[in-house]
């Protein structure tokens, strides 16, 4: 689904024992699902990327804006990527979600990560990310919004999210739409054990000692590693120090340099060398 007009999955009705998976949504110009109302359910949204939306991820869910007697059918959003880096003349609050249970989620948005309005949501195992003021809008029915500009405050003052994330995924390329993690990213083995969905006996079973966070499950050896590096100074009079910056990609075990002078290093990042004999080396 590319550049839609209004959702990308409008799944608005019944709900009933609704499954969405293994999808990717460019650029919607609301949300990525619009669930208003789920009447009965269980609906359930997995392993789906939403890439680009300027404005929401989800709709809320259990009740219809203007009128909360539609429907009270819950929601289950598993294992979503929602990437939302686009801010434009559209760019607008969500009318946020309801009644939505949240586990091993990325929610990366432009204003905010998520925003919740009413009071039956549960949320935990999500990694929360956004470059806006506040990282969660927090509202209940009867109350005020809230707004929560960390984890730490979000966590305390709701008690949501007691084992979720606040830090950069590390995609191996979003701009490319990879949403592959990294080797390094801190959300491998961070999420939660879901039976029939992420479990040994499900359509997708996690590899290592618990499930990723996010839409991708990353399996070892997938990704091929590139070996790059920067040095600075090129040049110079001895005793020369020269920065090495390791630079490199992909599933790599171990590293190994060789700096042309018969010293060595097996760090991933190793420390400033120093050259005290004038030559070429080739590192």
């Amino acid at each position: 689904s590319t550049e839609d007009n209004d959702d990308g999955f409008e799944c608005e009705g019944s709900g009933l024992n609704t499954r969405i998976w293994g999808n990717r949504v460019i650029a919607p110009l609301t949300s990525g699902f619009a669930i208003t109302p789920v009447i009965v359910g269980p609906l359930y949204a997995m392993r789906n990327i939403v890439n680009g939306s300027p404005n929401m991820t989800v709709d809320n869910c259990g009740e219809k804006q203007g009128n909360r007697a539609l429907g009270s059918g819950r929601a289950y959003m598993y294992h979503n990527t929602f990437y939302m880096t686009r801010v434009g003349p559209n760019d607008r609050e969500s009318p946020g979600a309801d009644n939505v249970v949240y586990r091993n989620n990325i929610f990366m948005g432009w204003r905010r990560a998520v925003e919740i309005q009413g009071d039956n949501c549960s949320l935990d195992y999500d990694n929360l990310v956004s470059p806006g003021a506040d990282l969660v809008r927090w509202k209940s029915r009867s109350l005020a919004p809230e707004y929560y500009y960390n984890l730490a405050s979000f966590q305390i003052g709701t008690g949501q999210e007691i084992n979720g994330l606040s830090v950069d995924p590390q995609f191996v390329g979003p701009s490319q739409g990879d949403f592959r993690l990294q080797l390094a990213s801190p959300l491998l083995e961070r999420g939660k054990i879901i039976p029939g969905i992420n479990d040994a006996g499900s359509p997708w079973p996690y590899t290592g000692l618990a499930p990723d966070i996010g839409a991708v499950e990353r399996i070892e050896g997938a990704i091929a590693p590139v070996s790059t590096f920067t040095a600075t100074p090129l040049s110079g009079t001895p005793p020369l120090t020269v920065t090495f910056t390791n630079a490199s990609s992909g599933d790599i075990s171990g590293f190994f340099w060789d700096f042309g002078d018969g010293t060595s290093s097996t760090l991933r990042q190793p420390p400033n060398h120093i050259y005290t004999i004038g030559g070429q080396y080739i590192v």
